[in-house]
């Protein structure tokens, strides 16, 4: 029987995926990481099979990531559980991470019923209230709702009987630019239109391609920027970070040729790395002593200090009242001897390992996806400013120099349509800013104000070529759009608040003015996804093992120096990466309640596991299930579990 309901955890795990199954290791021999089960008498290593009759009890332990730097905190000391008994054992559960998914809803058609859909009168207000909940919204704006009403007046009603229809495309379109252009709606909020043609529009359109290039390196604003200097007519921007790994994605004309391949000539050195790509060359982790001397400081002294230590880069740090002091290195990590009587020789920190980069290699961009922007035509009517020059040529040629280094000009689309009396009409074609991507949904394109020419304003043409669609079905799709401000490893803090929530719309409609007509129809509102909240997420892993290992003493500061100081690691558990759990949980006897040996109190207690999502554990559940199944076959259930962790 147990004392309380609730398991408590000692010990949380992090594991590589490596595992320990060489009979003849113990616990010392665990490398950083390294998963392993022992027999408690005296903690040599299990292999796979091994029987809960043969050995009933069992530690568990993993090897230290830390570094020794401090003899007292037993750092590099590997991490152990309590014994486990085999007979009392309660569960053994497994849990996968779950990715976010946002809240989507749709008003109108849905992309799938044909009763569905949204339709539209002239000289109509039309109104959406919309609602978002959830913390994202309530962190900035405080405990109520971030609530806000959008308007589209359709237009007046021209030869017709009372009820015709209005633009419903152009209803919808002006729906979704306010909501995306909206100061505090679009942060949480994404608006897209999901249409159904009877007729497919017609419009002008310049291709655009994506690539991505994946290289070793610092993944500094430098890195960024000689990406940048070595295509300097293309967009760069870095997309991902994963380790020494940089992703960046580069978007280009469709018509321009593939970009050259990446030479990484500029990335001479990658810090913290240990596993060096193709072309790099380790130099390893080297500690630092510092040997006082007495001694007369000379070149001699120092060829002495430079043999007698074994470090042919030893180097004088000082030379005071007869007393040298050098800086010696040793990849060992073992404090060197005094070479002669007297000398003092400290320890005084570590270069951490790094790559360098010895023979240069070039990597290929790799296509990615393809997007494109809308293109439309705009109009100036300019009066003639020379008098020999009714044919407007000069000021044709004019008009092409000042836009010719403009990039949201169509290259060569300046032209000179009328040549009226006294006046010229000039026109351009200019592309959105946005970026649009084919699918089921459709992005608005966003034009800026092309600049004036001569302060003079270009306009829509009124003969524009662009031509709507007859439109079948047509409906607003929104989607929870709000991204968490994310840290790097270096300037994470343990009390960092970490976002879990997801953005919930509510869509209400009609006007909040006296309606004559009480029940005037609503357009309907689908739910197409729930929200969907993650679990497993790395920042939460990484929070918790801090608070299990600060009851064992291994105390976090904030402070990346503090943690060099004592030789503590967190910076194998990626903050951005998702982990699967497993949970083992048992009746422990407590010790502590007697002075003689066992005859405490029993309580629940639990040893979590946790993974990267990628990582294979297999050897590591085979392991650990040979032995639970051999007493509890019961207990072992391949279905994931919901994960307590997130």
């Amino acid at each position: 029987m147990t004392n309380s309901a609730q398991s408590t955890t000692f010990n949380y795990f992090v594991g590589s995926g490596l595992v320990l199954t060489d009979t003849t290791k113990s616990t010392a021999d665990l490398v950083p990481l390294q998963l392993g089960i022992f027999n408690s008498k005296n903690y040599k290593a299990l292999a796979n099979q091994t029987s809960s009759k043969v050995v009933p009890e069992i530690i568990i332990a993993m090897g230290s990531p830390n570094e020794e730097k401090i003899s007292w905190t037993n750092a590099a000391m590997s991490f152990k559980s309590v014994p486990i008994r085999a007979d009392k054992l309660i569960a053994w559960r497994k849990s996968t991470p779950k990715k976010a998914l946002n809240h989507k809803v749709a008003i109108g058609w849905d992309g799938t019923s044909d009763c569905k859909t949204i339709t539209a009168t002239c000289d109509e207000a039309y109104t959406l209230f919309l609602q978002i909940e959830g913390s994202p919204a309530t962190r900035f704006f405080g405990a109520k709702p971030l609530t806000e009403t959008f308007v589209v007046q359709t237009g007046c009603c021209d030869d017709c009987v009372s009820g015709c229809s209005a633009d419903v495309e152009s209803v919808v379109d002006n729906f979704v630019g306010q909501i995306n252009k909206h100061p505090r709606i679009s942060p949480f909020v994404k608006a897209e239109k999901l249409v159904s043609y009877t007729a497919a529009p017609t419009a002008t359109t310049v291709a655009y391609e994506s690539y991505t290039l994946t290289i070793a390196d610092e993944g500094g604003i430098q890195e960024l920027a000689a990406i940048q200097a070595t295509y300097p007519n293309a967009v760069i921007t870095r997309t991902e970070r994963n380790g020494i790994l940089s992703t960046y994605t580069l978007v280009q004309i469709g018509s321009a040729s593939a970009p050259a391949d990446y030479s990484n000539q500029s990335n001479v050195v990658i810090s913290n790395c240990s596993d060096c790509p193709s072309g790099y060359a380790l130099v390893e982790k080297t500690y630092k002593y510092k040997v006082q001397k007495q001694d007369a400081g000379t070149s001699t002294n120092l060829t002495t200090i430079q043999s007698g230590y074994s470090d042919s880069g030893a180097y004088r740090l000082s030379y005071v009242n007869g007393e040298s002091t050098y800086v010696v290195t040793n990849i060992t990590g073992t404090a060197p001897s005094a070479v002669t009587a007297g000398d003092i020789v400290t320890y005084i920190g570590y270069n951490a390992p790094y790559c360098n980069l010895e023979t240069a290699t070039t990597v290929a961009w790799e296509e990615s996806d393809a997007y494109y922007k809308t293109v439309r035509e705009l109009c100036l009517v300019l009066g003639d400013d020379v008098c020999d020059d009714v044919s407007g040529t000069s000021q044709l040629a004019a008009i092409t120099s000042f836009y010719a280094s403009n990039s949201s000009v169509v290259s060569g689309s300046v032209a000179q349509s009328d040549n009226g009396t006294c006046a010229n009409t000039y026109t351009i074609e200019q592309v959105s800013d946005n970026l649009m991507k084919e699918g089921c949904t459709t992005d608005i394109a966003v034009f800026s104000n092309l600049d004036p020419f001569k302060n003079s304003y270009w306009t829509v043409c009124c003969d524009e070529v662009s031509t709507a669609g007859t439109v079948d079905k047509i409906g607003i799709v929104l989607t929870g759009a709000y991204v968490d401000t994310k840290f790097g490893t270096c300037s994470f803090k343990y009390d960092d608040f970490v976002e879990l929530d997801l953005p919930r719309i509510i869509v209400r409609q009609g006007d909040f003015v006296e309606l004559e007509n009480k029940c005037s129809t609503r357009w309907a509102v689908t739910e197409l996804q729930a929200p969907v909240y993650p679990t497993g997420v790395g920042t939460n892993v990484k929070k918790e093992y801090i608070d299990i290992m600060s009851t064992k003493g291994q105390r976090w500061s904030d402070d990346p120096r503090w943690r060099e100081i004592y030789g503590y690691n967190y910076d194998f558990i990626k903050a951005g990466k998702f982990y699967k759990h497993f949970y083992l949980e048992f009746e422990s006897l407590d010790k502590f309640f007697t002075s003689t040996g066992y005859g405490g109190n029993d309580f629940k207690q639990t040893v979590v596991f946790a993974f990267e999502e990628e990582t294979d554990t297999t050897n590591f559940e085979k392991l650990l299930e040979s032995w639970i199944s051999s007493s509890r076959p019961d207990l072992i259930d391949s279905d994931p579990q919901d994960n307590l962790y997130r």
